[in-house]
């Protein structure tokens, strides 16, 4: 039964430390996660103060729709331009706009991501106290059972040393009676 519990005691504390590496790895994943989180946020604000930036200038500029802005030419030459600027204005906003949607889209699925991470790793750290208070409780009834065998030895070894010296007395009474 010593062989039993020690072996489970070593295997408990070998998966235990396996079990606290992988919680700290979690854990530098979470940060890591968190940090790109960080990074595709701020990505999102600087891509929607692009937009509000291009929509305030057509705003400010006395155009609020892109057909405004090719009747406000001056010359025939000037709306000329303007025909040409207008798709590539209205291509910019339409990438604007999806790139503004896919980083939504992004943290969106970052943040579940990292949803998910925190909670596996609270279940690792669950898992994790739960094998170190088995870990524990076995280490409890191993040293239990030590002090049981090692008392046991010592009623076996005063049995030993008793049952020597009935014999030795019995031999000595044995010498004396054939000796009359």
């Amino acid at each position: 039964r010593a062989k039993t519990l020690a072996g489970c005691l070593i295997e408990k504390e070998e998966q235990s430390g396996a079990d606290q590496l992988f919680a700290e790895e979690a854990e530098a994943l979470s940060d890591a996660a968190e940090e790109e989180l960080s990074a595709v946020e701020e990505v999102e604000m600087e891509k929607k103060e692009k937009f509000r930036e291009r929509f305030a200038a057509m705003c400010d500029g006395g155009t609020a729709s892109y057909l405004d802005m090719l009747l406000s030419a001056e010359s025939l030459s000037d709306f000329i331009d303007r025909v040409v600027i207008v798709p590539e204005m209205t291509e910019y906003d339409r990438n604007i706009l999806n790139s503004v949607s896919r980083v939504k889209e992004e943290i969106v699925t970052a943040k579940q991501e990292q949803e998910s991470l925190k909670a596996k790793q609270e279940e690792d750290k669950r898992q994790l106290s739960e094998t170190m208070e088995e870990l524990y409780q076995k280490s409890a009834e191993a040293a239990a059972y030590y002090k049981e065998i090692s008392q046991n030895k010592e009623i076996y070894q005063q049995y030993l040393e008793e049952k020597e010296a009935a014999e030795q007395a019995t031999k000595a009474r044995a010498g004396i009676v054939a000796g009359e």
